[in-house]
């Protein structure tokens, strides 16, 4: 099959649609529809004509592939006006109208051409149209799985497949969709994609296919922003997508902000989530300004403690707030302008020393203590690490890392950054339930929308540093960054509900601007079309639109295709839920499939059995299974165990111990080890900046990571 010189096979036996009609072009071909055909679901339906091509005298064949996009039924009889009234009295006449009298032309979009010479070579690719109009009476020929084979046998390498062709599923002959997505080390860099469409549409699993499908790159990389815990609990998901990175040899890292990550040193950051909480309240009223005002203090004292971020946290709370009420003459303790923290929240001298009292409730009351202190707990222990259970946590830019900096020419690890704040297992750790309660109360503001998206723009900075240095190197990341529900994050700036999701979704903006030389692709699961960033959107170079959109969210995607007859199909989509079985239509618009060398897209109708895509993919998972050393693998693929895990993370960790043996202490590890051992009598605080506050000095020792030695104990990640 992979000779077309004797042009006879798949390309000569599939079954005929019709005959090439006038006037036909390059681009469009009418054609005449057969009468076994007429009954056909013809619209929508691919198909194909094998035609002469003369070049520099040597005789070649070109095959044309296209859509049809619409189909007309005339009737000469019917047309005749003298004819209206016969028909009016007497209704249908046998032979004149029905089949026997009816002729039906169908139109015929070229979308990709191949070309071959008689006498030797595979076909090849050679561009959107034909290079001439076809001749009249030529064949026109349903496109089948034999047929791709044949046109696509030269590039099947990178061939992978998402689903079936829509409406050969409809005409009951399904045809693999053939689609090509390379990953980000081509010279072109990167490129950035959406996955779009209205609930119910199949937006999750479709896009875990697709990421599925892209793991036949050993090399690239995929980091998972999962603000709702569905990609790292998999729940309700019908096969495992980690347990499919399992079998390829990819390390899976499921990391939870709220148990796993800890996030870097950022005491805005803090603040911000601190914010959110009962923090405040717990220790008086305040409204909304000076609220902002006081936790701007909170940021003041905290930036001059250098290791705040793992201090003891109850320890850490009696030196802010001792801080705060730092009187700068004891000898006049009612002058309010002897307290410079205060003054700058209040402006009335009665005020600030009420709040001065407060505080000092706060610090002598230990009831009004443990309540002020459990929301600070919480959020301060997400920048700890260790968890409040005492399980490590591992800094978020290691994490980042163990996926852009892996060791070369090993499967490349699948993270899943889970921001959700269900199922928290240190929470069994604490023995009475209203402590239970309390926790979960503060830890509730870890699903504000706000608050993750003060986290996402951490998480951004963290990226954009880590490309730049591996640009600098001379390297790029090869790194697919995976963000759900991106409605909530990437909005239109002026629908954004915040000022940080406004400022996170520009940010994302001119990272999408800017990433794609790093290697670094977004790609972006979201509603519709509006309902992200304008400027992220036209950044998106490949687009799947799922089942449901309409108005002003079609006129988006009309914008992306040559034609309207593409709209016109895809509103022809049935509802998911009104067919049996289940079918779940997607356009796929972009350079993807080499059925579509134009902006045409390819209507597919996406897999609903993962057998399927294991069998349809079996070239290249069987490839990447054989390197392994494993066997072919069969079924559903199951969730990897914990214990697989962590094997996995252990071999990339003892790639990166080699090289940070090598490399000797880091900068940051020195300075911290100095100054534990110039502070060694106070556990580690430098007592000088409460000087004159009465601070407690039994503070606990807020760098447990460090040994005697002072050298940083290795997280066991």
């Amino acid at each position: 099959m992979n000779n077309p010189s004797s042009i006879t096979g798949a390309l000569d036996t599939a079954g005929k649609a019709g005959v090439v009609g006038s006037p036909s072009t390059d681009e469009y071909v009418e054609f005449h529809v057969l009468q076994d055909c007429q009954h056909d679901p013809l619209v929508g339906q691919m198909v194909f004509v094998n035609t002469p091509s003369t070049r520099k005298a040597c005789e070649e064949r070109q095959v044309g592939l296209g859509v049809v996009t619409s189909v007309v039924q005339t009737n000469p009889v019917h047309e005749d006006p003298h004819m209206a009234t016969v028909f009016r009295d007497s209704g249908a006449i046998s032979g004149l109208s029905g089949d026997r009298g009816d002729t039906r032309i169908a139109r015929l979009r070229i979308n990709a051409s191949y070309l071959s010479r008689q006498d030797c070579g595979p076909w090849r690719q050679s561009g959107p149209g034909l290079s001439t109009a076809p001749p009249s009476g030529l064949n026109v020929r349903y496109v089948t799985n034999d047929v791709l084979e044949t046109l696509i046998a030269a590039s099947t390498d990178d061939v992978h497949y998402l689903g079936h062709l829509h409406a050969s599923v409809n005409r009951g002959d399904p045809v693999r969709a053939p689609f090509s997505m390379p990953d980000f080390t081509e010279a072109e860099g990167a490129y950035h994609l959406g996955v779009v469409g209205q609930s119910g549409a199949g937006k999750t699993a479709f896009a875990s296919y697709v990421l599925a499908s892209q793991m036949r790159h050993k090399e690239m990389g995929f980091i998972i922003i999962d603000p709702q815990g569905q990609w790292a609990s998999e729940s309700g998901q019908p096969w495992s997508l980690q347990g499919f990175a399992g079998e390829l040899g990819r390390p899976v890292l499921v990391r939870r902000i709220s148990e796993d990550l800890q996030l870097m040193k950022d005491a805005p950051l803090f603040a911000t989530l601190l914010g959110k909480t009962k923090f405040v309240g717990e220790i008086g009223k305040m409204g909304a300004e000076v609220k902002d005002l006081f936790l701007d203090e909170v940021v003041r004292v905290i930036r001059d403690i250098d290791d705040w971020e793992t201090a003891n946290s109850d320890d850490l709370l009696r030196v802010v707030l001792t801080t705060l009420n730092t009187c700068t003459d004891p000898s006049d303790p009612k002058n309010a302008a002897n307290y410079p923290y205060l003054t700058r929240v209040y402006s009335t001298g009665d005020r600030v020393l009420r709040l001065r009292d407060l505080i000092n409730d706060v610090l002598t009351d230990p009831r009004t203590f443990a309540d002020v202190a459990r929301p600070w707990r919480v959020i301060h222990n997400l920048f700890g690490d260790t968890n409040p259970a005492g399980n490590p946590r591992q800094p978020l830019m290691d994490a980042l890392r163990m996926v852009t900096e892996r060791p070369e020419h090993d499967p490349a690890p699948l993270l899943i950054v889970d921001m959700s704040t269900s199922g928290i297992t240190w929470l069994d750790t604490l023995l009475l339930d209203d402590e239970q309660a309390q926790a979960i109360e503060a830890l509730a503001t870890l699903d504000d929308d706000q608050i993750k998206a003060a986290i996402l723009r951490q998480l951004g900075t963290a990226l954009k540093t880590t490309s730049e240095m591996a640009f600098r190197r001379g390297g790029t990341l090869n790194t697919a960054i995976v963000m759900d529900e991106a409605w909530r994050f990437v909005p239109r700036p002026e629908r954004a509900p915040n000022d940080e999701v406004k400022e996170l979704s520009r940010e994302w903006a001119g990272f999408s601007r800017d990433w794609r030389k790093f290697g670094l692709g977004l790609w972006f699961i979201s509603q519709s079309p509006r309902s992200i960033n304008p400027d992220i959107w036209d950044q998106l170079m490949v687009k799947f639109m799922g089942y449901g959109l309409s108005g002003a969210d079609l006129d988006k995607v009309a914008e992306e295709t040559d034609s309207r007859d593409d709209i016109r199909l895809y509103k022809a989509f049935a509802p998911p839920k009104a067919t049996n079985p289940r079918v779940y239509p997607w356009l796929a618009l972009g350079p993807v499939s080499p059925l579509s060398f134009t902006k045409a897209p390819i209507a597919i109708a996406a897999y609903t059995d993962f057998d399927q895509f294991r069998t349809d993919n079996h070239r290249w998972i069987e490839l990447l299974r054989r390197e392994l050393g494993m066997p072919v693998a069969h079924g559903n693929p199951r969730r990897p165990t914990e214990g697989a895990l962590q094997q996995a993370v252990e071999r990339l960790n003892k790639a990166r111990a080699r090289k940070s043996a090598l490399a000797g202490k880091t900068k940051a590890a020195k300075k911290q080890a100095a100054y534990i051992r110039a502070h060694r009598d106070t556990g580690g605080v430098d007592m000088s900046i409460t000087a004159g506050s009465g601070v407690d000095a039994n503070f606990g020792n807020p760098l447990a990571a460090l040994d005697a030695s002072g050298q940083e104990t290795p997280p066991p990640f």
